[in-house]
């Protein structure tokens, strides 16, 4: 029991770290900033000290804001390592009661940060970074490689991709971007056919709902509303592939509703 518990602490320490860097790596995908350069403040462009740097605790210790100029820090950081922290977590539960063997698990935690980032970089400027695609069809790439189900696994991504593509054609690029194409690509990897459609639709409805809430039900608001897609779809993914893992079953592999 210590061993386990260890290893979940391990993994969720791990995620907070994780998720510190994946807000760095939004913000600087974004900005184009070299990925080399000391950590510093996005106000004033002070350089950050260690204490400034670690996940949650500075957040809570700086109540929020800026050591060097005040300025508030957005609490989606302190939410989203929050929320990486909890994901790592499930992941170590997973390894450390066997389901996952360690290359899983690190796969998984790969797979967890480019989710991590792409979800923010669409909420926040509906576009989702080249990189992290690439880096997301290279984690894929590797779970082919470790789950050993080739033919079953492009399958999954070929569908996974051309039903994205057609939907993509059939609304327009007005009402879906490009990138979420791309997105459902990296994905296929992850999740077979059957469960890869249950989580479209899982996520239309969420992102229906949501902007159903942000409009007000206005429908002059509602028409014109862009809906970040991408991360109600890569979130959705992520959280059913965990459920999957609970319940026993195989992401990739479908044997039944109820596995």
């Amino acid at each position: 029991m210590m061993y386990e518990f260890l290893l979940i602490i391990f993994f969720s320490v791990l995620g907070l770290v994780l998720a510190s860097f994946g807000n760095m790596l939004v913000y600087r995908l974004k900005t184009r900033e070299s990925l080399l350069t000391r950590s510093h403040c996005e106000f004033c462009k002070h350089e950050l000290g260690p204490l400034d740097l670690l996940p949650v605790f500075s957040f809570l210790l700086l109540k929020g804001k800026c050591r060097y100029c005040r300025k508030t820090i957005s609490k989606r950081e302190l939410s989203g390592e929050i929320f990486l922290g909890v994901i790592a977590a499930l992941w170590g539960y997973l390894y450390a009661t066997g389901t996952l063997d360690l290359s899983e698990a690190v796969i998984y935690m790969g797979f967890s940060l480019g989710i991590f980032v792409i979800a923010i970089s669409d909420a926040l400027y509906l576009e989702i970074p080249d990189e992290m695609q690439i880096f997301l069809i290279l984690c894929g790439i590797l779970n082919i490689l470790t789950h050993g189900n080739l033919l079953g696994s492009i399958f999954n991504v070929a569908f996974a991709a051309g039903l994205l593509l057609l939907t993509f054609f059939l609304t327009g690029d007005k009402k879906m971007g490009f990138g979420d194409v791309k997105l459902a690509f990296g994905l296929g990897f992850f999740l077979n056919y059957f469960y890869f459609t249950l989580a479209i639709f899982i996520s239309s409805v969420a992102g229906i709902l949501f902007a159903l809430i942000v409009s007000g039900g206005n429908k002059k608001k509602l028409l014109k509303y862009l809906v970040p897609y991408g991360s109600f779809l890569s979130i959705v993914v992520l959280v059913m592939i965990l459920a999957l893992y609970f319940a026993n079953c195989d992401p990739l592999v479908f044997n039944g509703v109820f596995c």
